[in-house]
C-alpha cells in the first residue's frame, strides 16, 4: 500500500472519529441539560419547566437553550427552608419565560468544573400572583398581589454551580449562589395590589405601580460576602387608589447595598445607600405643605441617605456608622450608636416560642419585646446636624414674630432653654459651654454635634428605672460633648 494511502486512510479514521466524539459530546450535553431540570425540579425548586430546542457548540464553548418557560411556587421552596414560617394564609405562583439563554463555558463543565463563564438571557419575562388572607374581626380578608415585568437582557459572569450540583440543595443553599457579576438591562415592572372582605361587597381600588428601571447590577457575590447590589436611574409612578387624585411619581438615581458580610446567612455588615431620590412635588395639594415649601424656597425634595452596620455575634455587639440622612436645601442628619448585650439566636427563636402563663393559664412568648430589649446596653450615641438653608430661614421668620427681627435674641432664648435641661442632667458648668455653643449655632445656623458615651455600657432597663426615679438627671450616667461649627 503506497504511504499516501495509508495516510489518507489514517486521516479519514481521525475525522470520522473525531466528528463521531463531537456529536456524541454534543448529545451529552444536551441530555445533561435535560437531567440538570428534572433534579431541579424532583427538589422542588421549581414546578415545571418547559423549553425548545438546545444548540450546542463546541468550536464557541456554548449552549443555546430556546423559548424557556419555568413555573415556580415560591411558598413551597420557602416553607422547606425555613420551618418556623407559618405560610398557610399564603398562595403565590408565579413563571419566568426566556426567548433564549446562551450559555458560554460548557468545556469546563465537560471535564469537571463547576464555573459557567457567562450566562445571557434575552427577552425574559416575569409573572408573580400572590394572594393572602388575614383574619379580622369583620371577617376574612383578602389580599391580592399580581406582578408582571419584563426584561431586555440578563448577563451572569463567573457563576458558580456548586451548589446547583448536589443532590438535594436547598432555597439557603441557592440564596447566594457565587458569581463574579450580573446586571439586567432595561427591566419594567408593573405591581397591582387590590384586597376584598368577605363580609362586604366592597372592593378597594386597586393600587398600581409602575417601575422603570435601566439597570440592576451585583458584583462578587458569594455565600460569605456581597461586594455590591443595586440599581440605577429608578423611575417610580404609583397610581393612588383614590380616582381624583393624580400619579405620583419617583425618582431615584442610585440605590445600593455593599460590602455585606455574611454569617450563616445572616448579614452582620451591610452599607445600605439611596443618591438623588426626587419626588415629584407637582401634585401636592396640601395648602399648608405648599405654603411652607415655598417660605423654604423649596421647589422640589431631593434626598439621600445612608445607612451602615456591623455586629459580632460573639462578642454580642452592634454598631451603626454611618448613618446619614439629608434633605436638599433643608439638612443633613447623622447618627451614630453603639450598643452591646444584643439577642443571641437563642433570644430571637424564645421571641416566637410560647409558654404557659401560671396567672392567666394562657399561652404567651416565653420573652417579650420589652424584656429583649432590657437586656442591651448602650455604649455610645451621637447625633449630628448640618444646615443646608432651612433651619437659618425658620429662625430668621420666627425672630420676625417673636424679637422683632433680633436673631441672636432669640438664639439666646433658645439656648437658655435648652441649658436648663443640661443643667439638671450634668450640672451648671457643662450647661454653660453648652448653652454658649447652641448661642452661636442658632444665631447662624451651620454644623452641631451632641455626642453621649458611657465609660461602661448602661443596660436598657436600668435607664428606663432611672429615668422613672430621678428623671432626666438618670441621663448623667453618659458623659456629654456639645460641638458646633462656625463657617
Amino acid at each position: 500500500m503506497k504511504k499516501t494511502t495509508i495516510i489518507r486512510s489514517v486521516a479519514l479514521g481521525l475525522i470520522s472519529v473525531g466528528i463521531g466524539g463531537y456529536f456524541y459530546i454534543v448529545n451529552q450535553v444536551i441530555s445533561g441539560v435535560d437531567t440538570a431540570f428534572t433534579t431541579a425540579q424532583h427538589n422542588g425548586l421549581f414546578e415545571s419547566v418547559s423549553y425548545g430546542e438546545v444548540e450546542v457548540d463546541l468550536f464557541a464553548d456554548t449552549v443555546t437553550i430556546n423559548t424557556l418557560k419555568i413555573n415556580f411556587d415560591a411558598r413551597k421552596s420557602i416553607a422547606n427552608s425555613v420551618s418556623m414560617l407559618s405560610l398557610n394564609n399564603i398562595s403565590e405562583t408565579s413563571s419566568s419565560t426566556y426567548e433564549k439563554i446562551v450559555i458560554t463555558g460548557i468545556w469546563n463543565l465537560i471535564k469537571g468544573g463547576h464555573v459557567i463563564a457567562a450566562l445571557d438571557g434575552t427577552n425574559s419575562t416575569l409573572e408573580v400572583d400572590v394572594i393572602q388572607s388575614t383574619m379580622t374581626p369583620n371577617g376574612v380578608t383578602t389580599v391580592t398581589n399580581k406582578v408582571n415585568g419584563t426584561m431586555a437582557h440578563e448577563s451572569v459572569r463567573g457563576l458558580d454551580v456548586s451548589a446547583l450540583l448536589e443532590a438535594h440543595p436547598t432555597l439557603q443553599d441557592l440564596a447566594f449562589i457565587s458569581m463574579t457579576s450580573y446586571t439586567i438591562d432595561d427591566m419594567t415592572l408593573d405591581m397591582t395590589v387590590y384586597g376584598k372582605s368577605a363580609n362586604s361587597s366592597h372592593v378597594m381600588a386597586p393600587l398600581e405601580i409602575h417601575y422603570k428601571v435601566p439597570q440592576v447590577f451585583a458584583e462578587n457575590i458569594s455565600p460569605e460576602f456581597i461586594g455590591a447590589v443595586g440599581a440605577r436611574n429608578l423611575e417610580m409612578t404609583i397610581s393612588p387608589m383614590a380616582p381624583s387624585t393624580r400619579p405620583f411619581k419617583v425618582e431615584i438615581g442610585e440605590v445600593r447595598v455593599s460590602d455585606v458580610k455574611m454569617v450563616d446567612l445572616f448579614p452582620v455588615k451591610m452599607t445600605y445607600g439611596i443618591n438623588n431620590l426626587t419626588f415629584d412635588t407637582t401634585n401636592i395639594a396640601d395648602p399648608t405643605l405648599t405654603s411652607v415649601m415655598s417660605m423654604m424656597g423649596i421647589n422640589e425634595l431631593n434626598m439621600n441617605m445612608t445607612i451602615g452596620y456591623e455586629a459580632d455575634l460573639k462578642a454580642r455587639t452592634f454598631s451603626i456608622a454611618p448613618f446619614t440622612f439629608s434633605i436638599k436645601k433643608i439638612g443633613r442628619f447623622d447618627l451614630a450608636l453603639d450598643l452591646s448585650g444584643i439577642p443571641t439566636n437563642e433570644d430571637l427563636q424564645a421571641l416566637n416560642q410560647p409558654k404557659t402563663s401560671p396567672s392567666t393559664n394562657t399561652d404567651r412568648p416565653d420573652m417579650t419585646f420589652a424584656e429583649f430589649t432590657d437586656k442591651i446596653a448602650i455604649k455610645n450615641f451621637t447625633i449630628g446636624y448640618q444646615d443646608k438653608g432651612m433651619l437659618k430661614k425658620f429662625i430668621a421668620a420666627q425672630a420676625l414674630i417673636l424679637t422683632d427681627g433680633n436673631i441672636p435674641a432669640l438664639a439666646q432664648g433658645y439656648a437658655q432653654q435648652a441649658a436648663l435641661l443640661v443643667n439638671a442632667t450634668h450640672g451648671p458648668e457643662k450647661s454653660q459651654a453648652v448653652m454658649v455653643t447652641l448661642a452661636a449655632f442658632f444665631a447662624n445656623p451651620n454644623k452641631l454635634t451632641i455626642a453621649l458615651h458611657a465609660d461602661l455600657p448602661v443596660l436598657v432597663s436600668d435607664l428606663k428605672t432611672a429615668l422613672k426615679v430621678s428623671g432626666p438627671s438618670a441621663l448623667n450616667a453618659f458623659k456629654l460633648e456639645v460641638t458646633g461649627l462656625q463657617p
